[in-house]
């Protein structure tokens, strides 16, 4: 799901002591292993959980980590179904572990996380880069573009129910996009400030927050050709960006502004904290939310989450300091384990005894959907989305991404906002002929079906306006779940993950063989 803003960070390899910014540790063979860190990690929340003696053990043992990683992640997410209690002490038994795991280098001093955002916390780093659009204020509406049409209001909600209908969106999620769009006026965008780390996100809220005229506290890499794109999307709204910057703009042109902008997540955490907190908490807003859309390959992804989610803690933090309503935003991945309504679980089922005979014969692994029995006796259907060629670092980072959405929402009591995404056609994803050919593949399994990024990014969008501003929404605190996993079960905009009848792991072959003869979608979608 390589849906978010792909981020080109400094090397660091498990082979090498070099590092620099957030690291994994060095190894009693003095490398920094990925491995190592990650069983540690994950041993540490079964240890949390009682009775996990033998399941610690054979994680420990486990010799092909980097392929044989899934079934210990699925025993931990299963753990973690059973009861609530269960949750949250993996939740914190994880966290911790990676704040116990983790350090932080520079000048090569390695330290431990906390005391580098200490340390480092108040050097002037950052000034502030300011551009506002030309346009004039947009009335609060919800639109949605669809093969090169712009959907709205009744149109928009005849478009949801098709969608509803073929199975690739929750009836949840269809319900949340027609209660934005049909009464858009709980939107409050006065006094609110949006943080986008990783602001050029091809399917992040940049676009919809321009055209409302919110104001986007942005984060992204030092490129001036991706900060030049980003200054052409505001250009023509109300929106206004803040932006890091390396010096004072006064008079400086766009071009550049753009060659000043950007920084480095995983190396500069502690001043570009310590920036966006001066920015946000100034008084010129009384609620923020925070949203994580950063993407990167291998390794590189679970150090830039490990930012992210210092960056996240610590905004939180600023922000109920100053009595500030404080959310915060996630894109959830379909690749991780996490529990789906059991109306998709009797979905798949139904959808496998009905598939077409082609399907049977060529995939026969049925989708991994366990139910698991609960501590209360009911039951819950647990969806085992990991895909092997992802790689244990994308497991890693995708669910501690998922520990801390659950440890705001139930101990902090902050609204979080953590839908699935869908699969999209982003260019880090279509860059990659065999990832084309699986996006084009896809949809000749119903009910899945591949979306275009503006279509992607406007629809997470309008889910996000509704977790922010609609009390009904699952995602304020005050809405109980009975285990806070649950969370990550609504409003799924998921591609038809949840509802197709076979594994994902055993689709690849078959799909991007389909997508490279015949690229299909259905009609009306």
């Amino acid at each position: 799901q390589r849906h978010a803003d792909s981020f080109n960070l400094g090397t660091m390899s498990k082979e090498t002591k070099e590092a620099n910014g957030i690291s994994f540790p060095l190894d009693d063979k003095g490398q920094r292993s990925t491995t190592v860190a990650a069983k540690a990690i994950w041993s540490k929340c079964l240890e949390s959980v009682q009775g996990q003696e033998q399941a610690v053990a054979q994680l420990q043992a486990e010799k092909n980590w980097r392929h044989g990683y899934p079934p210990h992640i699925l025993s931990i997410a299963a753990c973690a179904a059973k009861s609530s209690d269960n949750a949250m002490a993996i939740v914190n038994a994880g966290l911790s572990a990676v704040y116990d795991t983790f350090e932080f280098v520079r000048d090569g001093k390695s330290m431990k996380l906390e005391e580098a955002m200490q340390t480092y916390a108040e050097q002037p780093a950052f000034y502030t880069g300011k551009f506002t659009g030309t346009g004039a204020p947009a009335d609060i509406a919800m639109e949605v573009p669809l093969h090169g049409n712009t959907l709205r209001g009744d149109a928009l909600v005849k478009q949801i129910d098709r969608w509803v209908e073929y199975g690739c969106i929750e009836p949840d999620c269809g319900a949340a996009m027609k209660s934005v769009s049909t009464d858009p006026s709980k939107i409050r965008l006065q006094g609110q400030v949006f943080v986008m780390l990783g602001a050029g996100s091809e399917i992040g809220p940049l676009v919809t927050l321009m055209r409302l005229g919110a104001t986007v506290i942005a984060t992204g890499t030092r490129t001036p050709a991706r900060w030049k794109r980003l200054l052409d999307i505001v250009r023509p709204t109300p929106g206004t960006i803040l932006f890091p910057i390396r010096s004072e703009q006064g008079s400086m042109s766009e071009e550049e502004l753009c060659e000043a902008a950007g920084c480095d997540l995983t190396s500069d955490t502690p001043e570009l904290l310590h920036w966006i907190s001066k920015e946000a908490t100034s008084g010129r807003f009384s609620r923020i939310c925070v949203g994580n859309y950063i993407y990167m390959d291998g390794e590189a992804h679970v150090r830039v989450s490990v930012a992210m989610d210092l960056i996240v803690k610590g905004l939180v933090k600023a922000g109920k300091s100053q009595s500030m309503d404080v959310s915060v935003a996630w894109l959830g991945s379909p690749g991780t384990c996490h529990l789906i309504p059991k109306e998709a679980a009797e979905a798949c089922v139904e959808n496998q005894k009905n598939a077409p005979i082609w399907q049977k014969v060529l995939l026969p692994t049925p989708n991994c959907i366990t139910p698991v029995t609960t501590a209360d006796g009911g039951t819950v259907h647990l969806f085992d989305g990991l895909v092997v060629q992802q790689g244990p670092n994308y497991a890693l980072a995708k669910t501690m991404q998922m520990w801390r959405a659950m440890q705001l929402r139930e101990v902090e009591k902050v609204i979080v906002s953590a839908p699935m995404a869908p699969a999209s056609r982003t260019h880090s994803m279509t860059h990659s002929s065999f990832m084309t050919a699986l996006l084009d593949g896809m949809a000749h399994l119903k009910p899945c079906v591949a979306f275009d990024a503006d279509t992607a990014s406007a629809v997470m969008a309008t889910l996000l306006m509704y977790h922010i501003y609609y009390p009904e929404s699952p995602s304020y605190p005050a809405k109980p779940l009975k285990n806070p996993l649950e969370l990550f079960s609504f409003h799924g905009f998921h591609s038809g993950y949840w509802r197709v009848p076979w594994s994902i792991n055993s689709l690849g072959t078959v799909v991007v063989g389909l997508g490279k003869v015949w690229k299909y979608h259905p009609e009306g979608l």
